[in-house]
């Protein structure tokens, strides 16, 4: 069997030192979705929560940080 870990709504220069602890880990693969890069503004409700806001912070960082 193989794994993969999920890495949605990470930064995108955050992806490389995710994808090192990643294979360090054990893990097979890094999962990304349709798109590494996100609008910072969005005018449409998220249609996923009862009030339409999004549930994460738009600033948060990756605890896993790249060397940059």
């Amino acid at each position: 069997m193989k794994w993969a870990l999920p890495a949605a709504m990470i930064d995108a220069g955050d992806l490389p030192a995710f994808a090192r602890v990643a294979d360090e880990c054990g893990y097979d693969a890094i999962a990304l979705p349709d798109s590494v890069f996100y609008p910072e503004t969005v005018s449409a409700d998220y249609p996923y929560s009862a009030d339409g806001k999004r549930m994460w912070l738009p600033r948060r960082r990756c605890p896993i940080r790249s060397s940059r």
